[in-house]
């Protein structure tokens, strides 16, 4: 008898949501990307170092930056179509779903209330006593780095890796699929160069419960 799954890792921006958060940030400051991406990329620098150039570049042309702000982004993100459909039934079938993502925890949180996900891994802001960006962070979740996070959760919760299964949208989540027993990679109908045995590529959200309940 094939070995059941019990817990699915899911990314969000592009994969439970339309929207890229973090484009969506830059976009209502009214502010240009940083342009540090790429040096994460080419791991010339953190992500810890990143978030704070990101933060640092919003500052720099608002000001003061008020977390309020980007928690009021909060309500024009969507989840997206078949998300809720298939929590629902993973969950009624014992799979916890877990949510990895390195977008920020004001959006994680309305993401996987209205999705009924218990288990969240993101990052945050830190602000000071006036409610204001400081320019620093908290990064527990590395884009490039996800399977540490998956790994610490299988280790902690007793879980082979041959139980679980994860789901993202980018070559950012390359690193989940290659520690989970099947990768479920959303196209978004844009072209992802992953190569992995385990990847098995969808079209919609709805498509991986027919996967992984049959």
């Amino acid at each position: 008898m094939p070995v059941q799954y019990r817990v699915g890792f899911f990314d969000m921006d592009g994969t439970l949501i339309n929207e890229n958060t973090w484009e969506l940030i830059y976009r209502r400051l009214g502010c240009k990307d940083s342009g540090w991406l790429d040096r994460y990329l080419m791991g010339k620098i953190s992500y810890h170092r990143l978030m704070k150039m990101d933060v640092g570049s919003w500052i720099s042309v608002r000001g003061r930056v008020s977390l309020r702000e980007i928690e009021d982004m909060a309500d024009l993100i969507s989840v997206k179509e078949g998300a809720k459909t298939l929590m629902n039934k993973i969950i009624s079938n014992n799979i916890v779903p877990v949510m990895v993502t390195a977008g920020l925890d004001v959006f994680a949180k309305k993401v996987a209330e209205e999705l009924g996900i218990g288990n969240i891994y993101c990052n945050r802001l830190k602000t000071d006593r006036n409610y204001c960006l400081t320019g620093e962070g908290e990064v527990p979740v590395e884009p490039l780095r996800k399977d540490q996070i998956v790994l610490k959760y299988l280790k902690e919760n007793g879980l082979d890796p041959h139980e679980s299964f994860s789901v993202g949208d980018t070559e950012y989540d390359g690193s989940m699929f290659k520690v989970t027993r099947t990768g479920f990679l959303l196209a978004n109908g844009h072209k992802i160069d992953i190569k992995m045995n385990n990847v098995i590529k969808v079209k919609n959200l709805t498509q991986i419960a027919d996967f992984i309940l049959s």
